[in-house]
């Protein structure tokens, strides 16, 4: 049982954990925090996991990138390492993926990380994954998943580290947490302002009603009537692009986080999850990446830097120091940098794994569509044939003009193809129509056309509608493809 004088700490903490998460518009104590304090947390042992063996699983090729990352992850989370990152491998369905498993705690590199990186330039993003999302609380305290990663006492003070840092988030300079392509401010902005825009768009007033509080709806229509002035239109003429709806989501933020307007309904349900879960786990990974690797990126933010070291010192069960830390990961040790050498003799073009044998046909078949073309092999019917024929075609003339649509995912969050003609759900049509994944399953084989045929047949008409409007014809092609 806690000391008299314990409780009055943790309750101190408790209480200042709902204040930093009062300043991003946030109620109450983290879900996760909530759950734990309610469960037996008698049986709860970390210690057992200082014996667990790290599995470098990765390939020959590539071995010292994952002596890179346990090292990483041992220097800045000392002996309970083991606890949070079990090991490193390539995963076997993305083997492109550079990323943390939560559920299987094991980091997952690309399985040609050697061609872009040496060692030294993987430290930042293997910071962010093997520390960051490898001791997120609200992943590893969450009920659905099979264990606890904290005891009580240390997740209060790791809770507590980990919301005075992200409460900082609104006050960093822009290009730490509002660089268009985030997942953090950016994502949240552009979520709440394509809403809002698309119940101005439609003309919905009972929609936009419910997504505001009455007090707050005229300083939302007011905002909207500023939008269209500068524009020179009116507000039902308003073109919502990406970066539109990213800026009015930016003001909706910061007017929500003043006390100057209330989200209720759907609005509310949408900023309290994306600020949840994107301040609290890729909010909170990025400054764990940024505290020690370059903090001058967020001005040496004293609230940050603190709120990470309690972090860390929680964890470790000792108090750390950052710089000490920071100088420590900045070079590989001798042990990866003496693999990585020994490894460059198998680096050779007639070497391929399994895995990049798999990556290499994918990409064979991507080209093919980049040139307007289907891959061989496919046994179609004349149906099926034309259709993705016709796709291909639309597909190669989208790309003559954008070509910074080579390449795109499926999330429709490229910034850079952001048509000053087009709404933000016209514009993802249009990167859903040709995003790479999509394309490289499709061409997987005959059965996988036949799956996705109604799907294609949708891509193909929205392709068709982009290319002959009379924006797209003044497009001219891009000197990348000329």
């Amino acid at each position: 049982e806690p000391t008299d004088k314990e409780t009055e700490i943790q309750e101190r903490l408790l209480s200042e954990i709902v204040d930093y998460r009062n300043q991003l518009g946030l109620d109450g104590l983290p879900p996760e925090l909530e759950w734990r304090m309610q469960t037996d947390d008698r049986e709860f042992n970390w210690e057992d996991a200082e014996s667990r063996p790290f599995v470098n699983d990765l390939p020959e090729t590539m071995v010292s990138f994952g002596i890179h990352a346990q090292d990483i992850a041992q220097t800045v989370l000392g002996l309970r390492a083991k606890h949070f990152v079990w090991g490193s491998e390539v995963d076997k369905d993305y083997p492109l993926s550079f990323e943390f498993n939560v559920g299987r705690r094991v980091i997952h590199l690309p399985i040609n990380v050697y061609r872009d990186h040496v060692l030294r330039s993987t430290t930042g993003v293997i910071t962010h994954e093997a520390v960051g999302h490898a001791t997120e609380p609200d992943v590893a305290e969450n009920p659905e998943m099979p264990r606890k990663t904290y005891p009580l006492d240390v997740l209060i003070q790791v809770e507590h580290g980990k919301w005075r840092a992200v409460s900082q988030i609104p006050h960093l300079n822009k290009d730490a947490m509002w660089y268009p392509e985030g997942l953090i401010m950016p994502h949240v902005g552009r979520e709440l302002g394509e809403r809002t825009g698309r119940a101005m768009y439609d003309n919905n007033h009972d929609l936009l009603a419910s997504y505001f509080d009455p007090e707050s709806l005229g300083v939302v229509q007011n905002e909207v009537a500023k939008v269209a002035e500068a524009r020179g239109v009116s507000t039902d003429k308003i073109i919502w692009t990406k970066k539109a709806c990213r800026e009015f989501g930016a003001r909706l933020i910061k007017l929500k986080q003043q006390g100057e307007i209330r989200f209720s309904g759907d609005l509310d349900s949408l900023y309290d999850y994306n600020i949840g879960i994107l301040y609290s786990r890729e909010g909170y990974a990025e400054l764990i990446e940024y505290s020690l690797n370059y903090p001058e990126k967020i001005a040496n933010n004293a609230e940050v830097l603190a709120g990470i070291t309690e972090v860390l010192s929680a964890i470790r069960g000792e108090e750390v120091d950052l710089s000490s830390l920071r100088q420590q990961i900045s070079t590989p040790n001798q042990e990866a940098e003496a693999a990585f050498e020994k490894e460059k003799p198998l680096r050779v073009d007639d070497i391929v794994t399994p895995e990049e044998r798999a990556v290499n046909f994918e990409e064979q078949w991507y080209q093919s569509f980049l040139k307007g073309q289907i891959r061989e092999g496919l046994t179609l019917s004349s149906e099926q044939r034309t259709l993705l024929d016709l796709w291909a075609k639309s597909g190669y003339i989208v790309f003559q003009k954008y070509p910074n649509l080579i390449n795109s995912d499926a999330s429709g969050y490229n910034v850079d193809f952001d048509p000053e003609w087009m709404h933000i759900w016209e514009t993802r049509d249009i990167e859903f129509a040709i995003a790479r994944p999509i394309i490289v399953d499709i061409m997987g084989g005959a059965d996988r056309v036949k799956h996705h045929f109604d799907w294609i047949k949708k891509a193909l008409g929205n392709l068709e509608k982009f290319t002959s409007s009379q924006e797209f014809k003044e497009i001219p092609i891009s000197t990348q493809n000329q």
